[in-house]
């Protein structure tokens, strides 16, 4: 809404903001995942935190459309989607092997309640200050405290570490593949039951 009344926008290039992040996200997510195999959720997320507050900053110095959707539609929703959902599977799925369900319920439940509380809680700051102080306490919150956040307590399980302990020299055979996985006949009966 600050933003409309500062250039006089229409509600539709908010909603484009809005629909180029999500997007982005859908589009980056196979890339995320295959970051965090390849470097660990920890270093994903860090680096996730880092392009949130780039992109939040330099949200906070737009003065035209395409750069809102640019700075907020690619760099941030990079950050989000770098610090969100999928290494966060991969962080739960490694620490909690038999209460996956329930932990990752908490996850979901939890991102929606921080959804939830930051929006009001955003425009309430906004009408003290102003939207490019807010997003620049947004980008300062991602440093400061997300950040070493992530760089404290991301750790591997207790599970993972005593398994690349005990199999240093250990192959890869046997793992799931993609193509692998789409070839399966148990796959294919999966998609067929679901129809």
């Amino acid at each position: 809404v600050a933003l409309l009344e500062t250039f006089h926008w229409s509600r539709g290039v908010t909603a484009g903001v809005q629909s180029a992040s999500l997007t982005m996200d859908a589009l980056v997510s196979p890339f995320i995942g295959r970051l965090t195999d390849r470097f660990g959720a920890r270093q994903v997320v860090a680096a996730g935190s880092i392009l949130l507050a780039i992109g939040l900053l330099l949200c906070s110095q737009v003065t035209s459309a395409w750069e809102l959707y640019l700075y907020f539609g690619v760099v941030a929703a990079l950050g989000f989607a770098a610090g969100g959902v999928v290494p966060h599977v991969v962080v739960v799925s490694d620490w909690f092997p038999s209460r996956r369900g329930l932990v990752l319920g908490i996850v979901y439940g939890g991102a929606g309640v921080g959804t939830l509380v930051l929006s009001p809680f955003s425009q309430w700051l906004i009408s003290l200050w102003s939207w490019p102080r807010v997003f620049q306490l947004l980008a300062a919150i991602a440093l400061v405290i997300i950040l070493p956040l992530v760089l404290k307590t991301y750790r591997p399980s207790p599970q993972t570490s005593s398994e690349s302990t005990a199999t240093p020299d250990s192959t890869t055979d046997g793992e799931w593949s993609v193509p692998l996985a789409l070839r399966s006949l148990s796959l294919i009966h999966i998609c067929r039951c679901r129809r």
